[in-house]
């Protein structure tokens, strides 16, 4: 059928010279006859032809997974799977890798919080002393202000005898 309506010459060409006139054919109307087959043939050959990149990540994993760490969980062993591909993209090298300005800001600011947490904790803790203290105060005013009633009282009731 394909010979029928533009014949391809049958010269030994290329796998993408023979693709592009295979793909170029166009339909009556103006649009491309294979496109279908174009999509398929561009994934199939996007796809990995062995195995080494599986292989690869076992390998990985098992030795991340040795005998004595057979209970890490899964996200710990992708996070130690994502520091070994990001340190693979700059040789393997941890000197290589960019540091971001926020990576140096963070501990400052949290730093900053920390004191102002023990600050706060500081204050109310003084807040409260000073309050028991207070009430404390008050607690000896009161017991003053009895003990000088009950020795009144016992005062005049020692001068009326």
């Amino acid at each position: 059928m394909l010979q029928a309506e533009n014949p391809v010459e049958l010269t030994p060409l290329n796998a993408d010279h023979y693709q592009h006139q295979i793909f170029s054919v166009i339909e009556a109307f103006g649009s491309q006859k294979y496109m279908g087959l174009s999509k398929l043939v561009k994934a199939a050959l996007t796809l990995s032809h062995g195995k080494i990149d599986l292989e690869r990540d076992f390998l990985l994993s098992r030795i991340l997974l040795s005998l004595d760490r057979t209970s890490m969980p899964e996200r710990v062993l992708n996070a130690k799977l994502y520091v070994i591909d990001q340190l693979n993209i700059y040789g393997g090298k941890p000197e290589r890798f960019p540091i971001p300005k926020e990576l140096f800001t963070l501990p400052r600011l949290a730093w900053s919080k920390y004191q102002d947490y023990v600050d706060s904790k500081a204050k109310q803790k003084a807040a409260e002393r000073s309050f028991q203290d207070k009430e404390k105060e008050r607690e000896l005013d009161l017991v003053d202000i009895l003990g000088k009633k009950a020795l009144d009282r016992l005062e005049k009731s020692l001068r009326e005898k």
